[in-house]
C-alpha cells in the first residue's frame, strides 16, 4: 500500500506462507520507494457510508439488528463499517443499528442478505460467516457449500448454506443459492479471490467503482436452529452473533449456542477519553511507579483541552510500552526475546493510532493521508501481533512471563524468578546508601 508524504511512499509488500494463509495472519514488510507520485485518496472519501440509520432492533440476543429496508421479502442488505476505537483491534459496525459494535443480527431463512463491504474502514476486513467462534482462525467449522451441521445430504453436492463474495456486480465463485436463481453445487464460493483483495493498495481497493464488494448469504438449512457467526477473516477476536429468525422475525432459539469464546473489549475511565483499551494502569495517577520518566517535555507550553488530553494519553501509552519492555531476555531463543519486546511496541503504535482519530483532527476529509495511514497501522500491526502471540503458544511461551516486573496496579514488583539479581542489587545499594547517610548524619 502505498501513502503520499514527502514525495515519498511506504510501500506495504505482503509475504505469505502456508500456515499464515490458514489462520488469516499476513506478514508484512515495508519499504521505502522515493518515485514522486502525486497520490490522491479523494476517492475514499467519496464513497463514505453516512451514518443513516437502516434498520431496528438493539443488536442483542433478544432483540437482534435487522434491516428494514429491503428491496422485496426476498433481499434485504447489511450496510458494515468498524469502529476503531476502545477495543484491541477494531469492531464491526452496522447501519441498520448505529452505534452498536459487534451487535447480534438477526436473519430469516430464504432470504438473500448483502453484506455491503462499501465504507473505506472495511480495508483488511473481509467478511466471514462460521459456525464457531472465528471460523478458521480457530480450526472450526465455516459455513462452505460442503459442510453442515445437521447431517443435511447437501454436503455430498457442495449445495449447503455458504456466503457468495463479490466485487460490485461481478460474482467471484462458481457456487449459488441466492433467492431466485439456480441452485448451484461447487466448491468455489469467491472467497479465495475476495479474501486477498482486502491486502491490495488501499487506493486501488477503495477507488475503483466497480469494487463494492459485498458478500451474499442465503440460509436455507430448515433442520438447523443454532446461531451461526460473522467474523473477520485477517483478524481473530471479532466475532459477532447472528440469530436465526421466524417468518414472523421472531428469534428462533433463544439460548446463545454456541458460545461466543470470549468477552468484548469495554472501554473504561481514561482509556474512554483515548480511545484506547487497557492503558488505566498506566495514567500518572495510576500508574504508582511503573513508570518514572514524563515522556513529553511540556515546562513552560499551554495547550488546548483535546491537545491536553492526546498528550495525557500519549505519556500513559508510552509508560505501557516502557513497562512490558522491560524483560528478561531468553537463554534459548533469540525470537522469543523479539517477540516479547516487539509485541508492546507494536501495541503502543495502535494505541497511539487510535488516540489520534479520538482527537477529531484526523479523519477521512481532514487529513486523509495521515487518517488511512493510522488505520494501515492498526490494521496490519494488529495482524503482526496475532502471528507473533501464535508463535509464543506454539513455543509454549507464555506472553507476558519474561517480563522484568509483575502487572499488579498496586505496585512493580519484581516477577517471580526473573529478576531475583536485579531486585538483590538494588536492594544492596539501598543498603549502602542507608548505611552511608547513617554514618554521616
Amino acid at each position: 500500500m502505498y501513502f503520499e508524504g514527502m514525495n515519498n511512499f511506504w510501500s506495504m509488500s505482503e509475504l505469505k506462507t502456508e500456515d499464515s494463509k490458514r489462520s488469516g495472519i499476513r506478514l508484512w514488510s515495508a519499504k521505502k520507494n522515493n518515485t514522486n507520485r502525486n497520490m490522491k485518496l479523494s476517492c475514499a472519501i467519496a464513497i463514505a457510508v453516512p451514518l443513516t440509520v437502516f434498520g431496528s432492533g438493539a443488536g442483542t440476543s433478544t432483540d437482534p439488528c435487522v434491516p428494514d429496508t429491503c428491496a422485496d421479502a426476498t433481499h434485504c442488505d447489511f450496510t458494515v463499517s468498524l469502529m476503531p476505537l476502545g477495543n484491541s483491534v477494531a469492531y464491526y459496525e452496522f447501519a441498520e443499528c448505529p452505534g452498536v459494535p459487534q451487535p447480534v443480527l438477526g436473519m430469516k431463512r430464504d432470504v438473500t442478505y448483502t453484506f455491503k463491504q462499501y465504507d473505506g474502514t472495511n480495508w483488511n476486513h473481509p467478511l466471514g460467516f462460521a459456525y464457531f467462534t472465528d471460523g478458521a482462525h480457530e480450526e472450526v467449522d465455516e459455513l462452505e457449500p460442503s459442510i453442515t451441521q445437521s447431517g443435511n445430504a447437501c454436503a455430498d453436492d457442495n449445495t449447503c448454506d455458504a456466503p457468495m463474495y463479490f466485487k460490485g456486480s461481478n460474482y467471484l465463485g462458481v457456487y449459488n443459492n441466492a433467492v431466485g436463481t439456480t441452485l448451484v453445487g461447487d466448491e468455489d464460493f469467491g472467497l479465495d479471490v475476495y479474501e486477498p483483495q482486502f491486502f491490495i493498495r488501499y487506493e486501488d481497493w477503495v477507488g475503483d467503482p466497480a469494487s463494492k464488494w459485498n458478500v451474499k448469504l442465503t440460509l436455507t438449512d430448515a433442520s438447523f436452529n443454532d446461531d451461526i457467526f460473522y467474523f473477520c477473516h485477517i483478524h481473530r477476536g471479532m466475532s459477532g452473533r447472528i440469530k436465526l429468525l421466524d417468518a414472523n422475525g421472531d428469534v428462533i432459539t433463544s439460548s446463545d449456542s454456541p458460545a461466543l469464546m470470549y468477552d468484548y473489549d469495554v472501554a473504561t475511565g481514561d482509556d474512554l477519553a483515548c480511545g484506547t483499551y487497557g492503558l488505566n494502569i498506566y495514567f500518572e495517577e495510576t500508574q504508582n511507579g511503573k513508570c518514572a520518566d514524563n515522556y513529553l517535555c511540556t515546562d513552560g507550553l499551554t495547550f488546548d483541552a483535546p491537545k491536553t488530553q492526546f498528550n495525557k494519553c500519549l505519556n500513559a501509552m508510552d509508560c505501557a510500552m516502557e513497562f512490558n519492555m522491560e524483560i528478561t531476555p531468553s537463554t534459548t531463543s533469540a525470537v522469543a526475546t523479539f517477540i516479547n519486546q516487539m509485541i508492546p511496541h507494536h501495541v503502543n503504535a495502535v494505541q497511539m493510532c487510535k488516540a489520534l482519530i479520538k482527537t477529531g483532527e484526523v479523519s477521512a476529509d481532514t487529513e486523509p493521508d495521515i487518517y488511512w495511514m493510522c488505520w494501515a497501522i492498526i490494521n496490519v500491526q494488529s495482524s503482526q501481533i496475532a502471528l507473533m502471540q501464535d508463535w509464543l503458544s506454539t513455543n509454549n511461551v507464555d506472553e507476558g512471563s519474561a517480563k522484568c516486573f509483575s502487572e499488579d496496579p498496586a505496585a512493580p514488583t519484581p516477577a517471580s524468578g526473573a529478576t531475583a539479581a536485579a531486585a538483590s542489587m538494588v536492594a544492596t545499594v539501598a543498603s549502602v546508601i542507608f548505611v552511608f547517610f547513617a554514618m554521616v548524619f
